[in-house]
């Protein structure tokens, strides 16, 4: 008897824009030039009083534009994934690009591994001109976690935005329209609840640096949101189900967090918590003292310092600088990413 092979997964690619004329038909390029073309690209128009509806004319099938008027970016992600009707779901911000065979490689994951939900990767950073910085990723080189990683996750964001996730893992899910940063961190939150995830490792997009969207000046407000979807982590049952050492490091991390906004009774609360979690780590405690003696230790200045660190990990600081290695060894080259027009 003959083996039916599996189907064949389709995939959507959803694009919220808002007046990003100069950069946005890179980005739906980046994905009709895919090794593995998408079945459609949506491309959700928040209300750009720009030229970027004139430049969106330039494209056919299986491209689609749609319209709303101006609502937010998580409003726009979520007004893609009422239209899409892939299996599988890639999010890509409009002055971004995607990896050549981003979606291939992916797809491929997913069609061969049912038990895993996102496919998730690092990011290549480029300038405003296309030229390549360094890598981004939200963790330190060799912590990529893959398949459960609920623990990981209620510690610090570190899934990028150019995730792939099955339809079948939202569920339903849908952006929190009330964050105005962070909302992928919840929306991930939510997924890993009952998903599992599986690091790529190769780059998987590129991730463009330009004066709009610089976050130096944003580093305290991204902070207090980033606290804000971790102290939802702590009201869910799955939350609970955790080992107490888990718990116990997720209290610890969200203390020293809130020290470093000058928070110091929520400080000292998770701090607590954390020793009361698990009373038998040595490092609860020694974190706790610590805090008790010294609560302004974790200053405005390390705060700056961990943005940089997450943001460009092996950027390029000075001319002498190599250019980024991909994580297959493969050397990233420093000329500019050519996207046919």
């Amino acid at each position: 008897m003959r083996q039916t092979e599996p189907a064949r997964l389709s995939v959507s690619v959803i694009i919220p824009t808002y007046n990003h004329a100069h950069y946005v038909a890179a980005a739906v390029q980046s994905a009709l030039d895919q090794t593995r073309v998408p079945e459609e690209i949506i491309v959700v128009d928040d209300g750009s009083t720009d030229d970027t509806a004139d430049v969106l004319a330039q494209f056919d099938a299986p491209v689609r534009v749609v319209y709303q008027e101006n609502q937010g970016r998580s409003a726009a992600r979520n007004r893609g994934l009422d239209e899409a009707r892939g299996d599988a779901i890639v999010f890509l911000d409009s002055d971004d690009l995607l990896a050549t065979d981003s979606i291939e490689r992916r797809v491929a994951v997913l069609e061969s591994s049912p038990e895993v939900d996102v496919v998730y990767g690092d990011m290549i950073i480029i300038d405003g001109a296309g030229r390549p910085q360094g890598v981004h990723r939200d963790y330190m080189p060799g912590d990529r976690p893959s398949g459960d990683i609920f623990a990981d996750l209620a510690l610090r964001c570190f899934i990028l935005m150019p995730a792939m996730i099955r339809r079948t893992a939202l569920a339903g899910l849908r952006f929190d329209e009330s964050l105005a940063q962070c909302e992928d961190y919840d929306l991930w939150r939510r997924v890993a609840a009952n998903s599992r995830f599986f690091y790529a490792d190769q780059p998987v997009a590129y991730y463009r640096i330009h004066d709009s969207n610089t976050v130096t000046t944003q580093t305290r407000k991204m902070l207090e949101y980033e606290l804000e979807v971790q102290r939802r982590f702590f009201e869910m049952p799955r939350f609970g189900q955790l080992p107490r050492r888990e718990r116990a490091r997720a209290y610890r991390y969200h203390g020293v967090k809130n020290n470093i906004l000058g928070r110091t009774s929520l400080s000292r609360y998770y701090l607590a918590r954390a020793a009361a979690t698990a009373p038998e780590s040595v490092a609860g405690h020694a974190m706790l003292m610590l805090n008790l003696v010294r609560p302004a230790l974790l200053s405005w200045s390390v705060l700056r310092r961990r943005s940089r660190n997450r943001k460009v990990l092996g950027s390029a600081a000075g001319a002498q600088q190599p250019a980024p290695e991909a994580s297959s060894g493969e050397f990233v080259s420093r000329e500019p990413v050519q996207v046919a027009r």
